[in-house]
């Protein structure tokens, strides 16, 4: 619902994670990013290669001559003919063509995503699938948890770059999310940041673009960026020459007909009877500069018997309100909704 938030990956901090059943798109590009990575390291080190035997029939036999054979082709084709046979070493066997399988999967995810980070994991994704160029394409049998299960136990000492990009596979080929509540033995992974106060703020911002939607004079903007769907502004109308102007950036505008109503300013903390002064004091100045009269301080919490949204007072022309979400609710569609009747009601 944080539409547009990525967490921090931490590549020099790894941890051991569980899998899941869940694969948020975000957490799902952090795995498809680490399997490219395990997998430039493999091919730094050189592929794994077996030795599969090789059958010939010609006139230029290579390696072992089966003699029984050769004088039968001889004389049934009238000109020297041998059999013989040969090993050879191939990238074609089961660890390679399960990697193999799980780019497939994910280049077939990433066709036509706009993204320009996708556009990106894509081209990586196409460059690995030429490196695997010589290796065929997986049997149902050579992709699941067992076959990787006996590709692990008989991997060589030197190619240990194998293990990470065979448990990554194994996830991406099973739909499997990574769990980042609960460790495990899964997958050895870079450890992954999540600013909840962002995800907190954007997810507040879906939530009133979706509720709002059908009310075509009212916008739902966001104060941290320009542009058409931003309402950013300078905090000083003017300012003497040399002197700075910083940005002044609630984090959600909400304008109807063109004139902002409601300012919105999220803190991803727990609901006080009156928001701090600290606030209070940020929230007076955004309606200052965007001249409305009503503010508002969003909480991530509603205490019980609590209503979504409670007038704390007034300063001057200001009306300074405290609003609830309860992000424990039973259902969170119907603390949602409430949310935005509430907001609703102080727009008209």
């Amino acid at each position: 619902m944080a539409a547009g938030y990525a967490p921090s990956v931490l590549q020099k901090y790894k941890r051991l994670f569980a899998s899941t059943g869940d694969r948020p798109e975000a957490l799902f590009d952090i795995l498809a990013d680490q399997f490219l990575l395990a997998f430039d390291r493999i091919w730094e080190h050189g592929l794994i290669k077996t030795y599969n035997r090789d059958t010939r029939i010609s006139a230029n036999p290579s390696g072992r001559i089966m003699p029984f054979e050769t004088e039968w082709l001889t004389a049934r084709s009238g000109r020297p003919t041998a059999k013989s046979s040969s090993f050879r070493r191939t990238p074609d066997f089961g660890p390679n063509r399960m990697l193999r399988y799980a780019f497939e999967k994910l280049f077939v995810r990433n066709l036509g995503l706009p993204d320009q980070s996708q556009r990106a994991r894509t081209l990586q994704i196409r460059t690995a699938l030429l490196r695997l160029g010589d290796v065929r394409p997986a049997s149902a049998s050579e992709v699941t948890p067992l076959a990787v299960a006996s590709y692990l136990k008989r991997l060589p000492a030197h190619h240990e770059q194998y293990t990470d990009a065979l448990i990554t596979a194994l996830l991406i080929v099973s739909d499997r999310g990574l769990s980042i509540r609960h460790s495990g033995g899964i997958a050895e992974l870079p450890s992954i940041l999540i600013d909840m106060a962002t995800v907190f703020e954007s997810y507040m911002r879906h939530v009133l673009g979706e509720g709002l939607a059908r009310y075509q004079e009212i916008a739902v903007k966001d104060g941290n960026k320009d542009g058409a769907t931003g309402a950013k502004l300078s905090l000083y109308n003017s300012v003497p020459a040399g002197s700075s102007n910083p940005d002044a950036t609630p984090d959600i505008v909400i304008e109807v007909n063109g004139r902002t109503a409601l300012i919105i300013d999220a803190k991803y903390k727990p609901a006080p009877k009156s928001p701090d002064r600290n606030d209070v004091n940020q929230a007076i100045v955004y309606g200052a500069r965007y001249d409305t009269p009503k503010v508002m301080l969003l909480h991530a919490g509603r205490p019980s018997g609590r209503m979504s949204v409670e007038l704390c007072g007034s300063i001057g022309r200001y009306q300074v309100y405290n609003g609830m979400m309860d992000l424990n609710a039973p259902s969170i569609e119907k603390e949602e909704m409430g949310f935005v009747a509430a907001v609703l009601n102080l727009l008209k």
